[in-house]
């Protein structure tokens, strides 16, 4: 790349203000109107960080007392994706903290015995969107009421999915 910019295109996900304003200006109103905007908590997780950011601040923008929460976990032990978000590892310049307002930690192996589950559901999704299921779970659990929206990224697609689908977890 460095020897011949203009042969090749190095889209740097994890720098690009193009990653989170996608999100911002697409996948954020997506789930805005197909929720109707009628849910308290959204649950993700940081891979670039443009998904949780971009999101986060076009919902955060529609109504500030939604909470976005990001799970953490300590290390990621399975394909590349999802980040740990402590100290000594890359934090992506694309993730803007600013819009989350808790992090939860989570079992990345219990993520990903939730993947697997989702996958004998019919729910064909990464390791990635089975602690991002476990984190809207885990929250489920502690408030006992409102509505939680997480996000999983299909074999084919990105899709939302409801908190309904814990019923069968």
């Amino acid at each position: 790349y460095e020897k011949d910019p203009e042969r090749y295109l190095l889209l740097q996900q994890f720098k690009n203000p193009a990653n989170p304003t996608i999100h911002e200006t697409t996948t954020g109103p997506e789930i805005w109107r197909d929720t109707n905007g009628k849910f308290d908590i959204l649950v993700a997780g940081v891979g670039t960080g443009g998904t949780i950011s971009g999101i986060g601040r076009r919902l955060k923008e529609a109504n500030e007392s939604i909470e976005i929460i990001c799970i953490d976990f300590d290390e990621w032990p399975g394909v590349e994706g999802l980040k740990p978000l402590s100290e000594g590892h890359i934090i992506p310049e694309t993730f803007d903290k600013s819009v989350v307002d808790r992090m939860l930690r989570i079992d990345v192996l219990e993520g990903y015995k939730v993947s697997q589950l989702m996958a004998r559901r019919g729910l064909f999704a990464g390791q990635s969107s089975g602690a991002y299921l476990l984190g809207a779970k885990i929250l489920a659990e502690e408030t006992k009421s409102g509505h939680i929206v997480t996000i999983y990224n299909a074999i084919e697609a990105v899709s939302y999915t409801h908190l309904s689908c814990l019923r069968a977890i």
